[in-house]
């Protein structure tokens, strides 16, 4: 390898004792349009290494930051203006190998569940309590849900629009756990990094999927489940460092 770069060197080196032998007014002329011989070097060096074009993420075990990861929930109603806000993640890691992102999960703190687009604090607190109550999360009796990474595959980001998405590099599935129910979810994600990860998804779920329904107590209960869209979704946003 020393060998190699002290050729790349020497080429380099007659390069520029080449393209200087033209005389001042040549050399004025070029000035600042050619990069220097360090700079040439370093971009070889970056080739060698993988870091010129592309970044590699740092293998280990990674920590999620909790005070800056944040999920955001958006839900519709078939008539009206639906909701949105915010969920905690309570804590988690991802694992990179070979500088692949391969595993990860977390935990999702139901109970610090926010709506952001309610302004009067007395009904903002009532469409909270409503979602953490049995009719929905039920989060005195399931405070916690879960994500479990079970395959990561790379994307080229090709035809993917919306939010996170645009451009995605990694296609993750895993098993989403609410209420005590588990099923499979898949979706698309940007991930890029190197002291910390950064990872963004957009995944839009079937609530019904996790018993997640307006009350079970006949027919005016049904009606009012019918008025709210059964997607719910979900933009994941996290950061993550090496655990200490």
């Amino acid at each position: 390898m020393k060998l190699f770069k002290l050729s790349l060197a020497l080429i380099v080196s007659l390069f520029f004792m080449v393209s200087c032998g033209g005389g001042e007014s040549n050399e004025s002329a070029n000035a600042g349009d050619e990069p220097s011989a360090d700079e040439i070097l370093d971009e070889i060096d970056g080739l060698e290494d993988g870091t010129s074009d592309a970044t590699t993420l740092p293998d280990g075990q990674m920590a999620i930051n909790t005070e800056t990861s944040v999920i955001k929930w958006m839900g519709d109603k078939v008539v009206g203006d639906g909701h949105d806000g915010t969920i905690q993640i309570k804590e988690g890691s991802l694992t990179v190998e070979g500088g692949n992102l391969v595993a990860g999960n977390f935990v999702i703190d139901m109970t610090s569940i926010k709506n952001m687009d309610i302004e009067d604090q007395e009904q903002n607190a009532k469409l909270v309590g409503h979602l953490s109550s049995d009719d929905f999360f039920n989060v005195e009796k399931y405070p916690t849900a879960k994500f479990t990474v079970t395959s990561v595959e790379a994307h080229d980001g090709s035809e993917v629009k919306g939010s996170n998405t645009e451009g995605a590099t990694h296609k993750i599935t895993g098993d989403l756990t609410i209420r005590d129910k588990t099923a499979p979810v898949t979706f698309l994600a940007n991930v890029s990094g190197g002291d910390v990860i950064t990872a963004k998804g957009n995944v839009t779920i079937d609530r019904t999927q996790w018993d997640v329904k307006y009350g079970n107590e006949g027919i005016a209960d049904l009606a009012k489940d019918k008025m709210i869209k059964n997607d719910i979704v979900l933009d994941i946003e996290i950061t993550a460092a090496p655990a200490m």
